[in-house]
């Protein structure tokens, strides 16, 4: 949506914990009840042919903010201590969005 007093748009990327690809009811699942993903993979954009770099959640997380694969950001576990090329210090979806303009959560 647009506001008035800006021409910058709201963007929310909705991210869930790792599940199996039928696991909400608007994928087809007759016993996981998500209403509310329901409605806003009805009135949003859900993409049906995604790829997912690594079934372990944070190398995966870390691939999705940079675009990298986990052996390109080095996050190939959920711990990684004292990891000297930290997703964390490298460019992501977020980078363009500068804090003086947006609010990033």
């Amino acid at each position: 949506m647009h506001s008035a007093t800006t021409s910058r748009p709201n963007i929310v990327l909705i991210m869930c914990d790792q599940m199996r690809w039928d696991a909400a009811g608007f994928a087809g699942s007759p016993i996981v009840q998500t209403p509310y993903l329901d409605r806003l993979a009805a009135s949003g954009v859900c993409f049906e042919n995604a790829y997912c770099a690594s079934p372990v959640c944070s190398p995966a997380r870390a691939s999705w903010l940079t675009g990298l694969y986990p052996h390109a950001h080095l996050q190939i576990r959920n711990t990684n201590p004292s990891s000297p090329k930290s997703p964390a210090s490298m460019p992501s979806i977020t980078t363009p969005m500068n804090p003086k303009r947006w609010r990033r959560m």
